[in-house]
């Protein structure tokens, strides 16, 4: 699917407003898209008690005789050229972007996407020779490096980096099914079952699915890939008994040159319903700093410890990380505070911003869907704030999203 960009969308979250939102139900496979609900924010400053406090609206706005001063994010939505449907009425910008070049380095293969001031280093899927060659993240082109206005912004978690490790990856890798994937609970041992965007693997025994399990590989996934205008495309499709998908991906720079959206597409095909996680590790190093007191999460809800440890201060909406992070301590928590579906407006707080105050430098990364699970992971190598969504879908249904990386200065 073909999408254009309006650059000037109004994103009000970073000052507290009610925000704009899009809301993306399901559609049918043969075609028929759902409507786009874009409501727009309305005058008023605050909303739902949600204000955002001067000291971590700072870097995203200014008082001005006693208004807040509007910033504009950059808002990405995928757009069906066929049917002439935008989510904002602007003018869309095409990026521009240097002819897509794949190079190899030490047999592996990788891509380039540059727009402006950003160049994306992308990892292509190669069951053989790839970056990636692990069972737990999908295998579409992993952005393994962003690098804006002379900041670099992803990391490798696990190093030495070793390409068949469940964790061997780097930046915002994916992964769908963490607690079950496809198939796995009626599957008997021995018997396959369907992680998407992975391949087919082999239950082993009747014990749990482990998202860092060593799985026997029976099929793996087979992707195809085309470069277009500002981005790239990714596909897979796999079936197994009554449980069947297609997965589309495209990474997409946006116009300014300032960060990359995934837009992702994900298709029952089967004939049974089937109910999926998927979230984006995030693996995020700002210059490659060790993980401190330096970093801060800002979330748009005031986030509290529902499970796990807090190795960090908390203030407002801002999480400053412990300086034991960088000395060997392992930071892991399920946070509350968040809005849930049904309510119209939670997808409003699926933003996080990591920023890092001796850097000048921060990464706002939205997701257009509600937080089903809110994680906050982190080792000295990397934080990643980690934002579940689910989805459930029946047979002919298919669900479409977006997760947008956004590169700011930072105070």
């Amino acid at each position: 699917m073909q999408a254009i960009f309006d650059e000037q969308c109004s994103d009000p979250r970073a000052h507290g407003r009610a925000p704009g939102r899009i809301d993306l139900p399901v559609r049918t496979v043969a075609g028929v898209e759902p409507s786009l609900d874009y409501a727009r924010c309305s005058g008023a400053s605050c909303a739902d008690g949600r204000c955002v406090p001067p000291a971590v609206a700072e870097p995203f706005c200014a008082a001005q005789s006693g208004r807040m001063h509007r910033h504009h994010l950059i808002r990405l939505f995928a757009v069906v050229l066929f049917l002439g449907l935008t989510a904002c009425a602007a003018e869309p910008r095409p990026a521009t972007v240097t002819p897509i070049k794949v190079t190899t380095v030490d047999g592996v293969p990788f891509t380039t996407l540059t727009a402006g001031a950003l160049t994306l280093t992308i990892a292509l899927p190669d069951r053989e020779h790839g970056y990636y060659r692990g069972f737990r993240f999908d295998g579409a082109g992993m952005v393994t490096q962003a690098t804006w206005n002379k900041h670099t912004f992803f990391s490798e978690l696990k190093q030495p980096h070793q390409p068949t490790d469940h964790d061997g990856v780097a930046g915002p890798a994916e992964e769908f099914g963490m607690d079950e994937p496809l198939g796995y609970a009626a599957a008997k041992p021995g018997e396959g079952f369907l992680k998407i965007g992975v391949g087919m693997l082999v239950k082993p025994d009747a014990n749990a699915y482990s998202f860092h399990g060593d799985y026997a590989l029976r099929e793996a996934a087979s992707w195809t890939s085309a470069a277009s205008a500002g981005g790239l495309d990714f596909s897979t499709t796999q079936k197994l008994g009554d449980f069947a998908y297609r997965y589309d991906e495209r990474i997409a720079l946006l116009p300014r040159g300032d960060g990359f959206a995934l837009i992702h597409t994900l298709a029952n095909t089967g004939t049974a319903a089937f109910r999926t996680d998927h979230y984006s590790h995030n693996m995020i190093a700002i210059d490659a700093r060790p993980i401190d007191s330096s970093y801060a999460v800002v979330y748009p809800f005031t986030p509290t410890v529902r499970e796990g440890a807090a190795h960090f201060t908390a203030k407002n909406m801002m999480l400053t990380m412990g300086d034991d992070i960088a000395n060997g301590t392992t930071q892991w928590a399920i946070l509350a505070g968040h809005r849930t579906a049904p309510d119209a407006h939670a997808a409003a707080d699926n933003q996080m911003t990591v920023a890092n105050t001796a850097a000048h430098a921060a990464v706002v990364i939205t997701t257009d869907q509600p937080i089903a699970k809110a994680v906050l992971y982190g080792e000295r190598t990397a934080l990643c704030p980690e934002n579940f969504i689910v989805l459930s879908l029946a047979p002919g249904q298919s669900a479409e999203w977006t997760t947008m990386f956004q590169f700011r200065a930072w105070p």
